[in-house]
């Protein structure tokens, strides 16, 4: 297979600019596409952590006007108690318009071409235009495109936004506060204007109307929503990820979208093009192996939506006060399903390997470049594991080769010099973990 050149990458927001430049920067050509289109968040926060990402993708030059920027403190009303997250837990503030251009400069100053469009692509001129990447956001999940398909999301969730124009007070502060009908955050942004948004359900706001819901969450609030003006627009937030079935890779908010309360947007937009430029990178140099590296990112966008989708979800399940409130009721159920598990592992419990274990070709990342090993997977969507606690996967299946208790395989890796660094609790434990991937089966 002969790689199709240049790259085209649809979608020019922090994911695909950022693409762009990473790519460019190896000397990879590059058509960065971009289109005008509405925001329902003007300004976002970046996490303290994307710092170091940010200067690891060599943009820290482009990016310091943002990185240095006055940091916000953090108030959380979660569980009925207030706590206040300074120092570390700051951040600075990003409006998300300069931020997309200062990418876009660099991607062009680095090579990419630049290509300014009426809207985003139709099917045929992705299907034509060889080797292409969408990084086209929400509009994955509404154009209808036959390439890509959910593979999971969470519960349908909406943003209502108000835009305060006037000093509302609280300047120095973002504020994320639980109601029934969802979570309030405030968040002031430039030119003394502050953005007061409700995450709600997106159920409960078709069946009540979103003049009700937002009526009733602000009279809920203690914090600075509780004085916001009416709403005045409103997003549909679809926490999920995407799959494609064609010669298509998709990044950023394409093929991951997570809940709002991550705050972790941005960050993962830009893990996301450092992630796919490796693998585009291998596969300019490789050809060959392009179909295997779509199954590579396909993996790996699917861990990061089940990471952070746990780590929401025990969040939600962390707010206990409203219960009865169709938001919250939504969220639990989906932590129980998500979060539940399958009952403890007894020593007595047999253990089988999976029928569906295969050894499939994946990819380690290593100071921005993949190099190719073989792991273990459980089906086509799962984690691909080369090894486990510093031990290969081959190792752990075999501790239950032809099926064993647990206590049986414990007792087992005792005697093999393999696992002698682990305790009896942490082989344990690591079973435990293998059975929640699928690896092995508990009857």
């Amino acid at each position: 297979m002969t790689q199709p050149l240049p790259i085209s990458i649809y979608g020019a927001g922090p994911a695909g600019s950022a693409l762009a430049f990473l790519l460019a920067s190896k000397s990879i050509a590059v058509r960065l596409h971009r289109w005008e289109y509405r925001r329902t968040l003007a300004e976002e926060t970046l996490i303290p952590a994307s710092a170091q990402l940010v200067q690891r993708l060599g943009l820290g030059r482009a990016l310091d006007s943002f990185m240095e920027s006055k940091p916000l403190r953090h108030g959380i009303q979660w569980g009925g108690e207030w706590t206040w997250r300074e120092g570390d837990y700051a951040s600075p503030r990003v409006a998300r318009g300069a931020f997309d251009r200062v990418l876009v400069e660099a991607a062009v100053s680095a090579g990419a071409t630049l290509i300014d469009c009426q809207g985003p692509p139709t099917e045929q001129t992705v299907r034509d235009g060889g080797l292409a990447v969408m990084a086209t956001g929400s509009l994955t999940s509404c154009r209808g495109w036959t390439f890509t398909e959910e593979a999971q999301a969470l519960v349908p969730t909406v943003a209502l936004v108000a835009m305060i124009r006037e000093d509302a007070g609280t300047r120095d502060s973002s504020v994320i506060e639980a109601v029934p009908e969802g979570w309030w955050w405030w968040l002031p942004v430039s030119e003394g204007a502050t953005m007061c948004v409700l995450v709600a359900d997106a159920n409960e706001v078709r069946t009540r109307g979103a003049r009700q819901v937002w009526s009733a969450a602000r009279s809920h609030a203690a914090g600075p929503c509780h004085d916001a003006p009416e709403q005045n627009d409103a997003g549909r937030v679809a926490t999920s990820w995407r799959r494609t079935s064609r010669s298509v890779f998709l990044a950023g908010d394409a093929a991951c979208r997570l809940d709002p309360l991550s705050s972790q947007g941005i960050e993962k937009a830009l893990a996301s093009a450092e992630q796919l430029a490796a693998a585009l990178a291998r596969g300019h140099a490789h050809p060959e192996e392009l179909h295997k590296l779509r199954d590579f990112m396909r993996r790996w966008d699917a861990g990061l939506f089940r990471a952070h989708a746990r780590k929401t979800l025990a969040f939600y399940a962390a707010e206990a006060r409203f219960g009865g409130a169709p938001f919250w009721v939504a969220r639990h159920a989906a932590a129980k399903q998500v979060l539940g598990g399958a009952a403890p592992i007894s020593p007595s419990s047999p253990l089988r390997v999976s029928r569906t274990i295969r050894f499939v070709d994946a990819y380690r990342f290593v100071e921005g470049e993949l190099t190719p090993h073989r792991a273990c997977a459980a089906d086509d969507d799962g984690p691909a594991l080369a090894e486990l606690g510093g031990i290969p996967t081959e190792m752990w299946l075999a501790l239950i080769e032809g099926g064993q208790t647990l206590a049986d395989a414990v007792g087992k890796a005792s005697k093999h010099p393999t696992f002698v660094a682990q305790s009896p609790a942490g082989v344990a434990r690591q079973l435990g973990e293998l059975t929640r991937l699928g690896f092995l089966s508990s009857d």
